[in-house]
């Protein structure tokens, strides 16, 4: 993980008063847990969709 994302992390943890180990991306129906992959998957698919972009080769997550 780079510098600036740790410290974006840190931030919006700090932001919501958030103490120890919770989630930064809480589940939508339930925010004592985190959102699984599955969901942002469905959310990253979606943007591309709405983009009209397809996914580069090499995944769906990681050519970002």
């Amino acid at each position: 993980m780079s510098e600036a994302v740790s410290e974006a992390l840190h931030a919006q943890r700090k932001a919501r008063r958030s103490i120890g180990n919770t989630p930064v991306f809480e589940s939508p129906k339930d925010a004592l847990k985190p959102c699984d992959r599955y969901l942002f998957d469905h959310w990253l698919r979606r943007a591309y969709r709405l983009a009209e972009l397809e996914p580069q080769r090499g995944g769906l997550w990681h050519p970002i």
